[in-house]
């Protein structure tokens, strides 16, 4: 069986799924954008603040979000926010004295390592920088877009190829996505195809290549610790009842001392915020109390269902573990 089943329209029978250039069409700094929210959701960050609000996952759902831009990491991949130093960091030290060639080499080589968060903060520090610093942002935005656009047209034709392909087709889009060096370019791709299978109401390839994006979706969530997945899909979602639901079906799930860690999860998530909206600038005003904000409702919900798993003693536990939030709460 092959792909093409769900997606080859009913005329035309030797259409491809991918036409030359029609994704690198739409422009690199487009496909980062919607990179940077597809592998967001994938590898478990939150992404707060898309243009319009919503995070658009494979055409089908919708997380509404607020109006924020800055990024919660969560993901497995790339360096933590509280960890040090950021491939970025190295980065822009270099856009400040190397010429574009030699830069573009480098971000080339370090392609893999750049996370949703990074290019999240590349964005918010391009507004609020001074002049200096803006040239070297604007230089290396410019290599990872060279680079991104590189990649994305290798991705197209291995996704082409992917929808040709024969023999287990969910092991097929398992090593299509192994070889990638970085998830961005290929989930960049079909998001976008995802959207023009959409307008042009081929409802066939659209189904194909939602397919594609949740098994390789599935597969990066593997990477990440399910307290931390967990968090993510309870951060997107509007109403204290719906985030309960996950939490009780969470808990139902996994052994309790993998549940209890919720708590450990949420103070990271507290530390990683704090250390985003600081290297982009913004540790104050209303982007980083809404997101606190966001983050303590969250931290209420869990704290209740744990209550109601466990009882009150590890309720009290976890409420006592939560202390950071509360501090950088009271600096709000």
């Amino acid at each position: 069986m092959t792909l093409r089943r769900l997606w080859r329209p009913s005329a035309g029978p030797g259409r491809r799924a991918f036409a030359a250039g029609t994704v690198l069409a739409v422009g690199a700094a487009a496909a980062l954008a919607a990179a940077a929210l597809s592998t967001s959701a994938a590898l478990g960050w939150v992404t707060l603040g898309a243009p319009t609000g919503e995070v658009v996952l494979g055409g089908s759902s919708r997380s509404r979000l607020p109006h924020i831009r800055g990024a919660i990491a969560l993901g497995a991949q790339g360096g933590s926010a509280s960890g040090g130093a950021s491939v970025v960091d190295g980065l822009l030290d270099l856009a400040k004295s190397a010429d574009a060639k030699k830069l573009e080499a480098r971000v080339d080589v370090d392609f893999g390592k750049l996370t949703p968060e990074d290019l999240t903060i590349l964005q918010v520090r391009l507004g609020s920088e001074d002049e200096t610093s803006k040239e070297a942002i604007k230089a290396l935005t410019d290599a990872i877009q060279a680079c991104m656009g590189s990649r994305m047209e290798s991705a197209t034709k291995s996704l082409d190829a992917l929808l040709m392909s024969s023999g287990n087709i969910e092991d097929n889009i398992k090593d299509c996505l192994a070889k990638q060096d970085s998830p961005l370019p290929m989930l960049a791709v079909l998001q976008l195809n995802i959207g023009k299978a959409q307008s042009a109401g081929q409802e066939k390839m659209s189904q194909a290549l939602t397919f594609v994006y949740k098994v390789m979706s599935t597969e990066l969530e593997k990477k990440v610790p399910p307290a931390k997945r967990v968090l993510s899909r309870a951060l997107s979602m509007e109403a204290s009842s719906d985030r309960r639901a996950a939490f009780r079906t969470f808990l139902s799930e996994v052994p309790a001392e993998e549940g209890l860690l919720l708590g450990t999860s949420i103070v990271q998530l507290v530390a990683d915020a704090e250390a985003q909206f600081e290297k982009a600038g913004t540790t104050e005003g209303d982007r980083r109390k809404v997101t606190l904000e966001l983050i303590r409702g969250v931290a209420i919900d869990a704290g209740v269902v744990i209550g109601e798993a466990y009882g009150e003693e590890e309720q009290d536990n976890f409420t006592g573990q939560l202390q950071p939030l509360f501090d950088a709460l009271s600096k709000v």
